[in-house]
């Protein structure tokens, strides 16, 4: 057994692009192998921003011999009528080397085919190993490629080299017109000297020789221990934000933290302006002192060795007092205006050129984020009404701001800096800083009920008017990060415990964006149709994550945002989560899966009876023939009596509804719908008795569905 290297050697690659390519090419190659039936130890990767290295530790010198099972035609192709094989059969042996009577009929995934045992011989490690890193190659995946070469080969950057070996043997390839060797090259900041690998165990140690660290996690535990080790000489703890950290990792070779320092006069920035400053552009640590306050220094990560310390220090510190003059500068610019005078700038950004303005997407969010709070003041919720509205008006006033324009990522937190600095209250100054929360899937929401309900109306302005332009997510495609929006819709109505219908809310701003759209994609009812769906899939998602299963989910989403049903009756987040939460409790009672199972049986005879279900149809008492019809319908009628003030009906009142009870009553009337199965045929020979009795029917499935369609429950 033998160790298999391969470094390509590359032009400097973004970081974002090295973890997944690395994960990409031991999946292939790795793969490969086991379809070569080549067996290896271990594999590993290394790679840095110049090269993608695949480590394969005790790689067999050659495949065994083995047999291949090919499937061919159709059996119905074995043999013709007198018995003779057909053509078809004995070209498909022919083409295996084989003749017609080793040919077989198995079982396989398309029917009954056609299939030869044919036997194969081992192959060397190096013939196995040159194509499987060919093709895996040919296969790396990027966000985005270039083509460099006369073969139109796409990559990531250019490729400068290629190192394969087995052993000490080089492994012969050629990919986009480089050939493969044992020549690498070592650190920039050396001069990177040209290096020769003798076998592939030796090119960690080789590389480590030229101040090159070859594996990320190394990279990694050196740049934490020694950014923590310069701030400590400093006095203070360094940020620990995870994804400059892993930025870092693969934008160095040999990491060497430094510190540095800039002046306090700098300090009176916005924290958060001198972060992204550093995070971002300069991709520094930034340091805080004991009391938990932003110091006036910095770590830095040079990639090289600790020579010159001095003038690097210097130069780090040039550079950051250039990017903070800068950021004065526009700061003190922006302070000079007042938010309404950005806010009327709006008037010249184009939101979009079938939409307007920003301003008139602004108009549009305050008067959605007023219908909220009317919604809200209804049910006796406690907000301060001209805060929402302010903050929905100055929402976006910081988007012609100098600071914004410059720092794009600040947007919404800048707002809420120079709402504090025109005097604005403190609760508006917040709910702006807060108005694009959450950020991510799992982020946190705003943090106030007034940031809720404004950032509320933002997210659902955006989602109608994307949508009514068309401008739908597909597959992995989503720029304008509506799944992200909407998902966001759904946690605030949530989390917060508010009684509003998505539904109602969509359906009002797209009377708002009606006002504004030119040449919509879609009418109104298809656009809302369209978000409906759309923000349930959000919500299976949070109901998910809360540990309901997908078939309760399923269950509740017929009376919850499917469409038709939510227009005319519309529900609300909070009320679809209470009756999957009572839907989970209840399910645990074996009364209660058997009345599911006889839920389904209920909707199969009225399914299959539809001709005969009469529009206006009733149960007629006096019409029940059995003991068992008059027992169920008399518990049918104590059950719903019983069921009535458990349930909220109306979203602008809403009561705390005991669902989890409801359903326990429902449970009750177990008894009397198993003896009437049993002792009852509801498609009786006489007309007026069968029709009676689907009546009957028909009102024990609205009752029996009341909180969920239990029919959707697995077993």
């Amino acid at each position: 057994m033998k160790d298999f290297l391969l470094e390509i050697g590359v032009e400097n690659l973004p970081s974002r692009f090295i973890p997944p390519a690395l994960e990409q090419l031991k999946d292939s190659v790795c793969a490969a192998l086991k379809e070569k039936r080549l067996s290896f130890v271990s594999a590993r990767t290394l790679g840095t921003y110049k090269r993608l290295s695949l480590l394969l530790e005790g790689v067999e010198e050659k495949s065994p011999d083995g047999r291949l099972e090919a499937f061919g035609p159709p059996a119905s192709l074995y043999k013709d009528a007198a018995g003779n094989f057909t053509p078809q059969c004995a070209g498909f042996a022919r083409s295996h080397g084989l003749k017609p009577e080793d040919v077989r009929i198995v079982e396989a995934k398309k029917g009954r085919v056609l299939c030869v045992d044919k036997k194969v011989k081992g192959e060397p490690a190096q013939k196995i190993l040159s194509e499987a890193v060919s093709a895996a190659v040919s296969a790396l995946q990027f966000p985005k490629n270039m083509v460099w070469e006369p073969g139109l080969f796409r990559f990531a950057r250019p490729i400068r080299s290629l190192v394969a070996l087995y052993g000490d043997k080089v492994v012969p390839l050629e990919i986009a017109g480089v050939k493969s060797g044992r020549k690498t090259t070592g650190l920039d900041a050396s001069g990177a000297k040209a290096l020769s690998i003798k076998s592939a165990s030796d090119y960690e140690r080789v590389l480590a020789d030229a101040c090159v660290m070859a594996c990320p996690q190394k990279r990694r535990q050196t740049l934490a221990d020694g950014i923590r080790q310069a701030s400590a000489r400093l006095g203070c703890t360094a940020d620990d934000y995870a994804p400059l950290l892993e930025e870092m990792v693969y934008l160095t070779e040999n990491p060497v933290p430094l510190a540095g320092s800039f002046s306090k006069d700098f300090l009176r920035l916005p924290r958060e302006l001198i972060m992204t400053v550093f995070r971002h552009q300069l991709k520094l640590f930034t340091v805080y002192g004991k009391d938990g306050a932003l110091a006036p220094s910095f770590v830095a990560v040079r990639d090289g060795v600790s020579e010159n310390q001095d003038e690097v220090q210097t130069g780090y510190q040039g550079v950051v007092e250039a990017r903070l003059t800068d950021a004065v500068f526009f700061f003190d610019n922006d302070r000079r205006n007042s938010l309404e005078r950005m806010r009327e700038k709006l008037k010249g950004v184009v939101y979009h050129e079938k939409m307007g303005t920003l301003h008139q997407k602004s108009e549009r969010v305050v008067r959605l984020a007023g219908y909220i709070c009317e919604q809200l003041k209804a049910q006796k919720v406690a907000f301060d009404e001209k805060a929402v509205l302010d903050t929905a008006s100055y929402a976006y006033a910081d988007l012609t701001s100098e600071v914004v324009r410059e720092f794009p990522e600040l947007q919404g937190y800048m707002g809420g800096e120079y709402a504090a600095h025109c005097g604005l209250p403190s609760n508006i100054s917040a709910a702006l800083k807060e108005f694009y929360l959450p950020a991510g899937a799992k982020g946190p929401i705003p943090s106030t009920i007034e940031g809720c309900i404004a950032s509320l109306a933002g997210k659902l302005d955006t989602l109608a008017g994307d949508f009514s332009l068309g401008m739908i997510p597909s597959g992995s495609e989503d720029p304008n990060g509506l799944r992200r929006q909407a998902l966001g819709a759904v946690r605030i109505v949530q989390e917060n415990g508010l009684h509003l219908s998505l539904s109602q809310l969509l359906l009002r701003a797209m009377d708002l964006i009606g006002e504004d759209i030119t040449s919509p994609a879609q009418s109104r009812e298809a656009v809302v149709d369209a978000l409906e769906e759309f923000l349930w899939q959000r919500l299976e998602a949070v109901c998910q994550d809360k540990g309901m299963l997908f078939d309760e989910i399923r269950a509740v989403k017929g009376i919850g945002l499917a469409s038709g049903t939510a227009l005319s009756n519309p529900t609300d987040v909070t009320e679809i989560l209470a009756r999957l939460e009572a839907l989970h409790a209840v399910r645990q009672d074996p009364d209660f899966l058997s009345l599911a199972a006889s839920f389904k049986r209920v909707s199969n005879i009225l399914r299959q009876a539809a001709k005969d279900l009469a529009a206006g149809l009733r149960v007629d008492e006096t019409a029940f023939v059995a003991d068992q019809e008059r027992d169920l319908y008399k518990a049918m009628l104590a059950s719903k009596k019983a069921i009535e003030p458990l349930l909220w009906n109306d979203a602008r009142h809403p009561q705390r509804a005991d669902f989890e009870a409801a359903l326990k009553e429902l449970s009750s009337l177990k008894p009397q719908v198993d003896a009437f199965f049993e002792k009852v045929m509801v498609n009786d020979p006489n007309v007026a008795v069968r029709k009676n009795r689907l009546a009957l029917m028909s009102e024990l499935h609205a009752l029996l569905g009341v909180v969920a369609d239990i029919s959707q429950l697995q077993q």
